[in-house]
């Protein structure tokens, strides 16, 4: 549990370690992958005394005799596979939602999505099944297959698909986790990804935001879409479309959303912003720290509500990182 060494890289990826003088005893060699990677293999090599019950942890122990030099040792790590993002939404009774996820392959292998922890106040009064959008169009197409093949740079289109009992009232709550499973072929390692859902039932007419998201590649001057494509250092615009479509003011309105993975901000987000006369939007989440290269939470905040039968739109550009 002390550490006694740490690595250093070479410029061709390989690495080593000097122990101090005279290590006495066992060492325990361990792997921490940087985030977005995960061990799938490791080789000790002829190392002394090894103990390795679990060969795709990267974590084993053996016994270094002072004075040796001990090569060969190799540890397997691939790029994560990815399931983009929590969603909410506000439904009015009998009303049918779609939620929107996708999921990137980063290697070989199958994988099973699923719905757990499925919660709803009170019991009953939502039901739920996954869906392939096939056309990454924002629409259902088929039910999702129980196990997928999947190759490296696929893309998974989902719709999670919502009915809302027609007796709901006002108050009613449901949350669910969208769990996508990857066995990475060639490997005796899977990976597990999870986004949560949330919707709750405002009961009436004057309580509905409905929310789209879209994206736009601007290095690449694509046309906007629910999905899009990319490479490192592309410039992606995301548009967040705000709709009221009921006769009331909708007050308490705060948006959130996040950097997606794998990119950052390419430019600070605007902040305040005017979606309509009289409706400023402020970002609240980074408190501090909205600048060129920030990762994480945004959230935006609109004091002054979202006026009856209107619609604006919240933007922000990020930029893909290696």
């Amino acid at each position: 549990g002390t550490p006694v060494a740490t690595t250093s890289v070479n410029a061709d990826g390989t690495w080593f370690a000097v122990l101090p003088d005279g290590f006495p005893g066992q060492l325990q060699f361990a792997v921490t992958p940087k985030p977005g990677y995960t061990v799938v293999s490791e080789n000790p090599s002829t190392l002394p005394g090894v103990i390795n019950p679990n060969t795709a942890d990267g974590t084993f122990v053996f016994t270094p005799v002072s004075g040796n030099t001990y090569t060969g040792i190799n540890v397997g790590l691939i790029a994560e596979p990815t399931l983009t993002q929590d969603q909410s939404a506000s439904v009015q009774p009998g009303q049918i939602t779609g939620l929107l996820h996708r999921y990137e392959a980063s290697s070989a292998g199958t994988v099973a999505f699923s719905l757990i922890n499925q919660n709803a106040t009170p019991a009953n009064a939502f039901a739920s099944a996954i869906f392939a959008d096939v056309n990454c169009d924002g629409q259902p197409n088929q039910t999702m297959p129980p196990l997928i093949s999947v190759q490296a740079g696929q893309s998974i289109c989902i719709v999670v698909r919502t009915q809302t009992s027609a007796g709901v009232g006002p108050g009613a709550a449901y949350s669910y986790d969208l769990q996508a499973v990857t066995n990475f072929t060639g490997a005796a390692a899977s990976h597990t990804a999870t986004n949560t859902d949330r919707i709750g039932s405002g009961g009436d007419a004057g309580a509905e935001l409905i929310l789209r998201k879209l994206v736009r590649n601007i290095t690449k001057n694509t046309t906007e879409g629910t999905a899009n494509i990319g490479d490192i250092g592309d410039t992606l615009t995301y548009r967040i479309v705000m709709q009221n479509p009921t006769p009331s003011l909708l007050t308490n309105v705060r948006v959130n959303d996040m950097t997606p993975a794998y990119t950052v901000l390419a430019t600070p987000v605007q902040t305040p912003v005017t979606l309509l006369p009289g409706v400023t939007c402020h970002l609240s989440v980074p408190a501090s720290g909205n600048i060129t290269g920030y990762v994480g939470p945004l959230q935006w905040t609109c004091p002054n509500g979202f006026p009856a039968n209107s619609e604006a739109s919240l933007s922000f550009s990020v930029r893909i990182a290696p």
